[in-house]
């Protein structure tokens, strides 16, 4: 094994580097399973290396072929150039670093990674591995230069690789460092002693760690070695401030985000809790100044608890018409908190006692809200407007996909806006109900949204989530746009109406018709609304236009096929019943009682007597009770066997009475009557 293998470096003629990859071993012998006269025999082969000139080594090489430090030089393709070409680079590289100004400007790595020698394949993977050497021990670098190092290198993507040559902890170090970095920036560090920067870095580094591990002693002890050594760095005086206000010291926490925000008046993490700070120790004036500043700064969001505290200081600095629309504001926010309905009640007393106090023009909080419910609300119009996307659920599903919907402080508001939107323009299919309801799961809220949405028509939606919409929005797609709604509306003024026997229903119908007339579910109301007028034929007339123009509509066909039995049209009744069979519901239409009787007696009355005696004797197992049916089966064995048998009239089913004996006794006794009276008009 090559000397530089068991050192774990490159070839290299710097003696301290050898030195100090020696010392590191040296402390470490069990660890790395070395022995301590192997490594001793390393460390003086590589000095021995490091010190000679290749003229002594050629000389040495002639009288030892052994000699396995030149053996391994020469096998390394490394020659005396080229390792001080290394050492000078990483002398550049230590440069950078070890000078403030240098280390976090961007341009001056980007000058490093342009020299030549990385263009060199022969030392290429020597560099690299030292590169990533020294940032391991030298870590303290922004997140930018490592995202340069990486788009240079590519490490992000060759971490197995990377581990053939490197221990796994320096390379899952490298890998962190490059996705998963410290939120701390090397920014407000100009002026701090060069000789202290990494001690500091060190220290606050830990100070953030033990914060967000929840160690408390360890964390105010970093966080003040570090204050001590430099006060002026953005993140340690808001590292500091949101110590103490965790700790609940307003004051001590007030002060040190004074000092942040002198530093960076703009940052918005100190904003926020200067602003919440100032309102917490009653300093309402100086907080609306820092709230509004922080609010309107907000792009992509709005934060609930900092417009909470503005309203807050607008109520308490007697600004009661702007507090009154933040509460108006923050009720849409949060409908279920109480404690801002009881605000909102204080401020509205409040303001029925002051007669100067006049309303605003415009309210303060639409200019919070309109930069996101301005894009929504027109999307939705949109929606609605144009028919063909009102029905498809694509169209609905864009609407989530603007920043409000995905916004979860703003849902209460996207649901409010929402409900009101659909309960007021009502002809929206039951398919779009049934998927927004997926997105809001309001079945599972019910009591919620009574309570929260007051002045909402909440029973209208569940109507529509709990109640089957029959009426379909298939066959409106070509329906002129001038007339869309007010057809749909007396559409449904009919549905709603038809079993109410009320009057106005056919005129509904009538008007409906000389607006659109190539909708089924038309005259399916109307072919239902003849059926309960006993207008059979009527009724048998619309029922077919109706499958005329869906010829697959399970409830025409159905409602056909049993008119058409109630009329002893039993041919054609046949036709839609085996049709009705067919259909999805046709398994449980069998399982039907009714059904299944005018299905047995459509083929008992067109002479199919096997069907027949089959659907009577599976009408038998459902309802053996049925007294009618024993009296068919007989008639039709009887007739299948080769007796004369006339087919039982129909009334044998309606008639708990009948039976075949009454049925000859009444057609001796007419036939009696009839011989009767002809005898009597000869005799006359």
């Amino acid at each position: 094994m090559s000397c530089w293998t068991v050192l774990g470096i490159t070839p290299t003629r710097n003696i301290d580097k050898i030195k100090e990859a020696y010392v590191e071993l040296s402390n470490s012998i069990d660890k790395n399973n070395l022995n301590a006269n192997d490594l001793n025999l390393a460390y003086n082969k590589a000095i021995s290396l490091a010190t000679a000139s290749i003229g002594d080594l050629n000389i040495t090489l002639l009288h030892n072929s052994s000699f396995d430090i030149l053996s391994a030089l020469i096998n390394s393709s490394i020659d005396d150039k080229a390792i001080d070409s290394i050492d000078k680079f990483m002398n550049k590289v230590n440069d950078i670093y070890n000078n403030p100004t240098l280390r976090f400007s961007k341009d001056s790595w980007i000058s490093l990674l342009t020299l030549p020698i990385l263009n060199n394949p022969t030392i290429n993977q020597d560099l690299e591995l030292e590169i990533i050497k020294y940032i391991y021990k030298h870590k303290y670098i922004s997140v930018s230069i490592y995202t340069l190092l990486d788009s240079r290198f590519n490490w992000s993507n060759r971490e197995s690789e990377l581990k053939s040559s490197l221990s796994t902890e320096v390379v899952d170090f490298l890998i962190n460092q490059i996705n998963d970095p410290l939120p701390l920036t090397y920014n407000y560090l100009s002026n701090i002693n060069p000789e202290q920067l990494d001690e500091y870095l060190s220290l606050r580094e830990k100070a953030y760690l033990s914060f967000n591990s929840n160690e408390e002693k360890t964390e105010k002890s970093y966080l003040f070695d570090a204050y001590s050594i430099y006060n002026k760095d953005l993140d340690l005086l808001k590292l500091l401030g949101s110590y103490y206000l965790n700790k609940n010291d307003n004051l001590m926490a007030l002060n040190y985000f004074r000092e942040a925000i002198n530093i960076d008046p703009n940052d918005m993490f100190c904003l926020s809790n200067f602003g919440h700070l100032l309102a917490e120790t009653n300093q309402y004036s100086n907080a609306i100044y820092y709230l509004e500043k922080y609010i309107k700064k907000l792009k992509n969001t709005l934060d609930i608890e900092r417009i909470i505290d503005l309203a807050h200081c607008y109520h308490y600095s007697y600004d009661l018409q702007k507090a009154k629309d933040l509460y108006t504001l923050l009720i849409k926010l949060r409908p279920w908190d109480l404690s801002i309905k009881v605000e909102l009640d204080n401020i509205k007393s409040k303001l029925s006692k002051d007669s100067v106090s006049l309303p605003l023009t415009i309210p303060i909080y639409k200019k919070y809200l309109n930069p996101y419910t301005e894009p929504f609300m027109n999307k939705l119009k949109e929606i609605y407007n144009n028919f063909s996307l009102r029905i498809n659920e694509n169209s609905w599903s864009e609407l989530f996909c603007l920043p409000i919907a995905s916004n979860e402080t703003l849902f209460y508001l996207v649901e409010q806006n929402i409900i009101e939107f659909i309960t007021n323009n009502k002809n929206i299919p039951k398919n779009i109900f049934t998927f927004l309801n997926s997105k809001f799961n309001w079945t599972s809220r019910h009591d919620e949204l009574f309570n929260i949405y007051p002045t909402l028509k909440i029973d209208y939606l569940f109507n529509k989530l709990y109640f089957n919409e029959v009426l379909s929005y298939d066959s409106l797609k070509n329906i002129s746009s001038d007339v869309l709604e007010e057809y749909i509306e007396l559409r449904s003024l009919a549905y709603d109406l038809i079993n109410k026997n009320s009057d106005d229903v056919e005129e509904y119908l009538n008007k409906a018709l000389n607006l659109y007339d190539s909708d089924f579910e038309l005259y399916k109301l109307f072919g239902q609304y003849y059926l309960n007028k006993n207008l059979y034929c009527d009724a048998i007339k619309n029922f077919k236009i109706a499958i005329s123009l869906k010829d697959d509509d399970y409830y025409s066909i159905c409602s056909l096929a049993l008119l058409l039995t109630k009329i002893e049209k039993y041919k054609e009744a046949l036709y839609y019943l085996n049709k009705s069979v067919n259909t999805p519901a046709g398994s449980m239409l069998l399982d039907n009682e009714d059904f299944l009787t005018k299905y047995a007696i459509s083929f008992y009355y067109t002479n199919d007597l096997i069907n027949a005696k089959k659907f009577f004797k599976k009408l038998y197992k459902m309802n053996p009770d049925l007294k009618f049916i024993n009296i068919y089966l007989k008639n039709i064995n009887d007739r299948l066997s080769g007796k004369k048998r006339k087919a039982i009239p129909v009334i044998a089913i309606t008639d708990s009475n009948y039976s075949t004996l009454n049925f000859k006794n009444k057609t001796k006794t007419t036939l009696s009557n009839i011989i009767t009276k002809f005898k009597h008009n000869i005799a006359n």
